[in-house]
């Protein structure tokens, strides 16, 4: 079985946050707490820029 590079998990994770409708869990010292907070508020820019009353 192959590896997956760092940037590869960090979309995926990106991907599984914008798709979230209301929750994102992280595991504490996991260090994906500043992903987390981007992408959600990229995600919520967006939805909102967007019309969107997802998550809301």
């Amino acid at each position: 079985m192959g590896t997956v590079s760092r940037s590869v998990v960090d979309e995926l994770n990106t991907v599984q946050i914008h798709a979230a409708d209301r929750h994102v869990y992280v595991h504490p010292r996991s260090g994906l707490e500043a992903l987390a907070q981007d992408a959600a508020q990229w995600r919520t820019v967006t939805d909102v820029s967007e019309g969107s009353t997802a998550g809301c």
